[in-house]
């Protein structure tokens, strides 16, 4: 099977766990111990990756996470974003994938409708033309979340993933994403 084929059939499985798990939701959104998944698709803006100018495109992942107070969580990430560049040969795939761990404050706890901010770590592989390079990466951001129900809602996030990617580009890239998608509320 092909490495996209691959990641398409992981993600497809995370995605079908997720949705499996939303009957099983207990408790009050948002509140200490309960726990949040989701997936969610976007729009990335990539930095210029040394000669390299990859277009910008579409995004997806998931996301699993623990709220640890009413106001502070932390979560998991994997996504996944898939573009071309333009070479003098003919246009090659161009992809990052990320796994993030990063921490959520957000404000009104207790409210259906609640901003936060959040900030983190983790990997970013980049794959183009003859590199492929996973490195260290940092990104803050914000959004919110909007509780629907008490199991299910949406999510809006805006975030800034700032990577150092070595190999033959060897340089600091900032990168933008802006992401929508559903949370669930899973067994606690």
């Amino acid at each position: 099977m092909s490495k996209n084929l691959h990641r398409w059939v992981a993600s497809s499985l995370v995605i079908l766990g997720l949705a499996l798990l939303a009957p099983v939701a207990r408790g009050v959104p948002g509140e200490q111990g309960s726990w949040e998944a989701g997936f969610f698709a976007g729009y990335g803006l990539p930095d210029q990756y040394g000669l390299y100018e990859p277009a910008d495109d579409l995004l997806w992942g998931a996301r699993i996470g623990c709220f640890q107070s009413p106001t502070w969580s932390v979560e998991l990430s994997f996504q996944q974003l898939s573009s071309e560049i333009d070479l003098p040969q003919p246009t090659q795939d161009f992809e990052i994938s990320s796994i993030r761990l990063n921490g959520l404050y957000s404000f009104l706890p207790g409210a259906r409708f609640r901003p936060f901010v959040t900030f983190g770590a983790g990997f970013e592989v980049t794959d183009a033309a003859g590199i492929h390079s996973p490195d260290a990466g940092v990104n803050v951001g914000g959004g919110v979340r909007w509780f629907l129900g008490d199991y299910y809602g949406l999510r809006l996030d805006g975030r800034y993933v700032y990577t150092d990617v070595g190999g033959r580009v060897n340089d600091w890239q900032g990168n933008m994403e802006a992401t929508a998608g559903v949370l669930f509320q899973i067994a606690t």
